[in-house]
């Protein structure tokens, strides 16, 4: 397994910054956080919940032009673009708020004498994995309506936007009780630990033969 991965500008070819890559150690120990810290956040209110996001999409939206530039030298996205991909993913939370608000609601079936109701849990400890295209805006649709329903998660985002993926990390990790979010860097390797680490679910957006890995864990359990 590879130590580190190199944080490569496209339009340069700079060495931006070396990252280390999440050890096996640091993997479990990422799980593990999660799924203690799962005991007591699937039990916190939404509405608490909801109040914790609406400040994550404050600060996005008022670092956008950082995170933009980071996004920039990342991965070679047109600077107003970036800067609107994070504006967009600002509006985006408050959109899954509200569908957050929606799912949470106890929906109630009526058959001739025969009531049932509908009740939503969270299911535990979630492996969320990203990819460089979209480096803000497809980890805020995977990482937003898995904690605002009381999962936990373990995040590794592309080993091509490392820096945009920790800056995501340290927004959500700013307002979110300690083991809620956990960050892991690295490539193909710490993917495949976490997808085969003590997690209960696999967000993902990627390749085939990613996929094809994740199917081995929906296989497993």
């Amino acid at each position: 397994m590879r130590k580190f991965i190199l944080d490569i500008n496209p339009a340069t070819g700079e060495v931006i910054e070396k990252i280390k890559c999440s050890s096996p150690g640091e993997v479990a120990s990422g799980v593990k956080l999660a799924r203690k810290a799962f005991k007591i956040w699937s039990k916190t209110p939404l509405k608490k919940r909801i109040a914790l996001f609406k400040n994550i999409a404050r600060d996005l939206h008022k670092e956008k032009k950082s995170i933009g530039m980071l996004i920039t030298k990342e991965m070679g996205k047109i600077y107003k673009s970036a800067v609107g991909e994070c504006e967009g993913t600002a509006y985006a939370i408050e959109e899954n708020i509200k569908m957050a608000e929606k799912a949470a609601e106890t929906e109630i079936h009526k058959e001739d004498t025969l009531i049932t109701e509908l009740h939503r849990i969270p299911l535990g400890a979630v492996a969320v994995i990203t990819p460089w295209n979209f480096p803000v805006g497809m980890p805020e649709s995977l990482l937003s309506p898995a904690i605002l329903m009381g999962n936990t998660v373990v995040f590794k985002p592309s080993e091509n936007t490392p820096l945009t993926g920790k800056a995501i990390y340290e927004i959500y990790n700013r307002y979110l009780p300690k083991g809620v979010i956990n960050l892991l860097q690295g490539a193909e390797e710490v993917g495949e630990m976490v997808i085969n680490s003590d997690i209960d679910m696999v967000a993902f957006v990627g390749s085939q033969e990613v996929g094809k890995k994740s199917w081995k864990f929906v296989l497993r359990n």
